[in-house]
Order: C-alpha cells, then sequence, then structure tokens
C-alpha cells in the first residue's frame, strides 16, 4: 500500500508553483512550531507559547506507537507529529506529496548511524557518538527532523518540475492490489498491454513492509507481510527459493492474461540462485536476451558492487 502511494505522488501531474507554496508553507510552520516549542519567544509572532505546548502534548498523547517513540529523538518526533497534523487539518492540495515527502525526511531522521539507514537494526541513544563509516569521523545520530524536511522540500520541487517538463501526454494509472489475482479489465477495457518493466523482489534480502515501517507506524497504513513473495524473514533456503519461483511464476501466468502475443517483458533481478530459466520456463516465457551490471549499494555507502541481470523474456510458442 505505501509503495502504491509513493508511485501515485511520484506521477501525478501537478501544478508546480501550487506545490511548491504547499511545501514551503508545510516546512514553514513545522521549523517555527519546532523553535517555540523548543524555546518560546514572543519574537515568533505565527504561534502563541501556550498554544504550541498544548498541542505538542496532544500530539505525543495521541501517538501510541513506540516504535515511533523509540526510533526518533524528542525534537524529532514533535515535528514530525506536527508536519502530518497539518497535513490532516490543513487544506493542502497535495497531500500525497506532503505524506512522502516527511516519509523521506523520516527514514533519515532516525536514530541510526549515518551509514545505516537501510537496514538498522536498532535505535541509538540521543546525543551518543559512534565512529562513522559515511563521514569518517565521530558522529552523534540526527536529533531533529526539519533539517531533512528542508533539504527534501528543496529536492521534491526540483523533481515535480523536471518531471513535468519531461513527461509526456501518456496516462498513467498507479493500482494497488496482489499482481498475482488483480484484475486489469476495468483499466484496459479489452486492449492489451505490449510489455512489462518490472523489478521484482529478491529471494529472501528484504522486508519491503519493515523497510518502510516508520511510514506505515505514522500514517496507521494496513500492512500485508504475508502477501510479499520472497521476503528477507522467509531466508534463502531452497523451500523459500522454491515459494519464490512459484511466486514469481504466478504474477507472470496471469499478467499474460493481459499482454499482447507478441509482448516483452523485461525483469530486474539479482539470480544468484539461477532460479529465472525455471521460472521462465514455469511461466511458458523464454529468456531471449540477457543483459548484466554492477550495482553499488549506495545506500549502505559500500564499495561492494554486486551483480544484477536484466531478463527479456516473450512467450514460448
Amino acid at each position: 500500500m505505501w509503495c502504491y502511494r509513493i508511485v501515485r505522488a511520484k506521477t501525478q501531474l501537478y501544478d508546480v508553483e501550487k506545490a511548491r507554496q504547499e511545501i514551503m508553507r508545510a516546512e514553514r510552520l513545522t521549523l517555527e512550531f519546532s523553535r517555540n516549542w523548543q524555546h518560546p519567544s514572543p519574537q515568533l509572532s505565527l504561534f502563541d507559547a501556550g498554544d504550541v505546548h498544548i498541542l505538542a502534548n496532544k500530539l505525543l498523547e495521541q501517538c501510541d506507537s513506540e516504535y515511533m517513540k523509540s526510533w526518533f529523538a524528542p525534537r524529532a518526533l514533535i515535528e514530525i507529529l506536527y508536519y502530518r497534523h497539518l497535513i490532516e487539518t490543513f487544506d493542502f492540495e497535495y497531500k500525497d506529496l506532503l505524506r512522502v515527502l516527511l516519509s523521506r525526511a523520516m527514514r533519515s531522521s532516525r536514530l541510526v548511524p549515518h551509514y545505516d539507514l537501510a537496514t538498522p537494526k536498532e535505535p541509538l541513544a540521543v546525543g551518543v557518538e559512534y565512529w562513522c563509516r559515511k563521514h569518517n569521523r565521530m558522529c552523534t545520530p540526527i536529533d531533529n527532523c526539519i533539517t531533512k524536511i528542508h533539504a527534501y522540500s528543496q529536492d521534491t520541487v526540483r523533481r515535480i518540475d523536471t518531471f513535468n517538463q519531461l513527461r509526456t501526454s501518456a496516462q498513467i494509472y498507479p493500482l494497488h492490489g496482489d499482481s498475482r489475482t488483480i484484475n486489469l479489465d476495468t483499466i484496459l477495457q479489452g486492449k492489451k498491454i505490449t510489455g512489462i518493466f518490472s523489478s521484482p523482489p529478491y529471494v529472501g534480502q528484504i522486508d519491503y513492509h519493515d523497510q518502510h515501517n516508520y511510514a506505515y507506524e505514522l500514517f496507521n497504513i494496513p500492512r500485508n507481510d504475508n502477501l510479499e513473495i520472497g521476503p528477507k524473514s522467509d531466508g534463502k533456503s531452497k523451500r523459500a527459493q522454491q515459494a519464490y519461483v512459484e511466486g514469481i511464476s504466478d504474477v507472470l501466468r496471469h499478467m499474460q492474461n493481459y499482454l499482447i502475443e507478441d509482448a516483452d517483458i523485461f525483469l530486474v533481478a539479482n539470480d544468484s540462485f539461477g532460479l529465472y530459466p525455471q521460472i521462465a520456463q514455469a511461466s511458458g516465457l523464454k529468456i531471449v536476451e540477457e543483459f548484466h551490471r554492477a550495482v553499488t549499494k549506495r545506500t549502505e555507502q559500500g564499495n561492494d558492487p554486486y551483480q544484477e541481470t536484466i531478463f527479456h523474456m516473450k512467450r514460448d510458442n
């Protein structure tokens, strides 16, 4: 569900100037609210200091997520909860865009080492020092969210402006559902799809719900962990590999109901177990071409690239 919301926000057609104004307004209000919460001052005319603390206490009381309380410093948590409050109560037109922006800021504002954003095991204490492999010096975890809100506000405006200039008139329909069973007839209305380009999950590498846990917690999004294909929690055993083959094959067989006869299917996979020839055969497909590339783990700041393959498949008639 969260990935669907991300795709919808990224592909929506925006009035760029209005989006910019809403993004800047949300950032400005959050900054002023945070400043007045930390250091009440009559010079901050946007808020009354008493009202700030009343609202802050109310937002904290309403936060029943132990995850949120554990993984964010007090100041960061207040800023996150207030930004969410703005989204829920103000007349913003682009609420999902603001939600995605906030989730990006949250991810980088957790109490974790700067080099371990992808798979942190537990939160650090506020103010604790650690040796940072990313910056090659002693660091402390970030204690606020507004710094990242500011950075991603600027970045979001730039991205949607760039995309608006590049996009064509092609229609985009983000859908939410299980790709093994989803009904596309209402969208296609008898038409057929000419191809698929997708990056399926890899065997036992990522639990996608856990990867975005902060967003699920903040926005109270229902989870469907049991429907993931190849989740990390299932491991990489032979049994897990076979379940993965069956899951991806189910998707490909179902999607062929909506494809033209000569459709091209491109799948990006880290096929370290050599499963995709078996998947293609089980799906009634053939691999006609393979493209290989090395990928650097940018999120982890690592220098140990791994191999990915882009499999070009077609029906095996």
